[in-house]
């Protein structure tokens, strides 16, 4: 007999209930979905920094390093 989806998802829940009763783990666990979740975002932020700039006259692409790789960015010429 195959668990249904309910019945797992209740264990999933009683699970993480137990597992983030623990300070610790609460905080390392957000830390890491948290880190995870900003390399996609940011790749995201650029591809549509790119085609944004790409549409604009008077627009220049800058790229900046930060703690997560490279950041694209669309400034006006005025602001260079």
């Amino acid at each position: 007999m195959r668990p249904t989806y309910q019945s797992v998802s209740i264990f999933m829940y009683l699970y993480l209930i137990h597992m983030f009763n623990n300070p610790f783990t609460a905080l390392l666990t957000g830390a890491v979905v948290g880190f995870i979740a900003v390399v996609p975002l940011q790749m995201l932020t650029n591809n549509w920094s790119t085609s944004l700039c790409q549409a604009r006259d008077g627009h220049q692409l800058i790229t900046t390093k930060n703690f997560f790789g490279t950041l694209k960015s669309c400034v006006d010429n005025r602001y260079l």
